[in-house]
C-alpha cells in the first residue's frame, strides 16, 4: 500500500513541478520579426468578433491579410478589420471548421511567408502574433503553436474547467507527445501540403496537424508564452468533455497520462479525508502553490484575474473538487467515438479521420 501511495504522490505532484518549471523558465520574448503574414479565421455563428478585431488591430506586428472563411454568406458576421471573405460551403466529409480552413488555404497566392490559423474566440495580447511566428521567421520550425489561457466568466463549472485547462497551459509540450493544441497555429509555406492532407478528413484541426507533423518529422514547437485569452462561459463542461474525447481519440497517451494524474490526486484526497489531517494540509498547500503559479503566469502574459476569479481559484485549489471533477469528466469521455460540435455529430475513426454521422 505504501508504494501505491508513493506513486500516487509523485503523479499528483507532477502538475505543481511543471507549473514551477513554467514560472522559472518561460517569459514573453521581446521580438520584432518582419514577415508577410496571412491570418485564416474560420467562423461559424454565433459569436462576436469585435473583441478579436480590436486585439488584431493592436498587434505590434500587423498581419498583411486576414481571410474570414464561413460555410454560407449569411454566416459572415460584422468584422471591423480589413479582410477577405471566403465561402466554403457545407462540410460533408470533415468538420466545418476544417472545411472553412481548407477553402481559405485554397485562395493563397503563394507569396505568403507565414500562415496563421486562429480560433474566433481568442483574445490575443499585442505581442501574440510576433511571438508566434518568430521561430518560423528564423527557419527553425515549420509549425508553431501555443495554448490558450481560459478566462472563466461565471459559475462553478467554468471555474473548475479553467483550473484544469490552465494546468494544461503550463505543461511542457515536447515534440515526443505530438501535441500542438489550442487557439492558434503558425505555419511555414513548406508545411502546407501536409496541412491540407491532415485537414482533409479531420474534425480537430490542431490535433490532426500535430499527429501528421510528428509522423513526418516536421519541426514543431509549442511556445510556452503564447497563451491568448479564451473566455469560458455556460458551456464550459460540454467544451471540456469534447476536448477530452478528442484527446483520447487523437492522442491516447496524453489522455491516459491525464487520467493517471487525476486518479492519483483523488486517491490521496480519499486517504486524507479518512483521518490523515497532515495529508489534508499537504494536499491543500500543494494546490495553493499551483494556484500561485497560475496567478504568476496570468500576470506574466498580461491576463491577471479579477479578484473574484482569484478567490475562486484559490478555494478550489485547496479542495478535492478539481480532482473529483477531472476524474468524472475523464470517465464521461472514455467511451464512444462520436463527437458533437456546433450542432453536428461526427464519428472519429481509429486513424483520426471523421465522417458526418448519418442523418446530419
Amino acid at each position: 500500500m505504501a508504494w501505491l501511495l508513493g506513486l500516487a504522490a509523485l503523479l499528483a505532484a507532477s502538475p505543481l513541478l511543471m507549473s514551477l518549471r513554467w514560472v522559472a523558465v518561460v517569459s514573453v520574448p521581446q521580438v520584432r520579426p518582419m514577415a508577410r503574414t496571412t491570418l485564416i479565421l474560420p467562423y461559424a455563428p454565433p459569436g462576436d468578433l469585435r473583441p478579436l478585431a480590436a486585439a488584431l488591430a493592436a498587434q505590434t506586428l500587423a498581419p498583411q491579410h486576414l481571410i474570414l472563411a464561413v460555410a454560407r454568406a449569411e454566416d459572415a458576421p460584422p468584422l471591423d478589420f480589413p479582410h477577405r471573405l471566403v465561402i466554403a460551403g457545407p462540410a460533408r466529409r470533415r468538420g466545418q471548421k476544417c472545411q472553412n480552413q481548407l477553402a481559405a488555404l485554397a485562395t493563397l497566392s503563394g507569396e505568403e511567408e507565414v500562415i496563421v490559423l486562429l480560433d474566433a474566440d481568442i483574445r490575443p495580447q499585442p505581442w501574440w502574433l510576433a511571438t508566434l511566428i518568430e521561430p518560423i521567421c528564423r527557419g527553425s520550425h515549420s509549425i508553431v503553436g501555443g495554448y490558450r489561457w481560459s478566462i472563466p466568466e461565471a459559475g462553478l463549472a467554468a471555474q473548475l474547467v479553467a483550473w484544469l485547462d490552465r494546468s494544461w497551459a503550463l505543461l511542457p509540450k515536447p515534440r515526443l507527445f505530438g501535441l500542438a493544441w489550442g487557439g492558434s497555429l503558425a505555419l511555414a509555406p513548406a508545411a502546407l501540403p501536409l496541412v491540407r492532407a491532415a485537414l482533409d478528413r479531420a474534425v480537430s484541426d490542431d490535433l490532426m496537424l500535430a499527429r501528421a507533423a510528428r509522423r513526418a518529422r516536421l519541426p514543431m514547437l509549442a511556445r510556452g508564452a503564447v497563451l491568448p485569452a479564451s473566455p469560458l462561459g455556460a458551456g464550459a463542461i460540454g467544451f471540456w468533455l469534447r476536448q477530452l474525447r478528442m484527446l483520447r481519440l487523437h492522442n491516447a497517451p496524453m489522455w491516459w497520462l491525464q487520467g493517471l494524474v487525476s486518479h492519483a490526486g483523488l486517491l490521496l484526497w480519499a486517504v486524507a479525508l479518512m483521518g490523515e489531517p497532515w495529508l489534508v494540509l499537504a494536499l491543500s498547500a500543494t494546490g495553493l502553490l499551483r494556484a500561485l503559479c497560475q496567478d504568476r503566469a496570468a500576470h506574466r502574459v498580461g491576463l491577471p484575474d479579477a479578484p473574484a476569479t482569484r478567490a475562486w481559484q484559490c478555494a478550489l485549489s485547496a479542495s478535492p473538487l478539481p480532482d473529483l471533477f477531472a476524474v468524472g469528466c475523464l470517465w464521461a469521455s472514455a467511451f464512444g467515438r462520436r463527437v458533437t460540435w456546433r450542432g453536428r455529430t461526427y464519428r472519429i475513426g481509429r486513424d483520426g479521420t471523421a465522417e458526418v454521422a448519418p442523418g446530419q
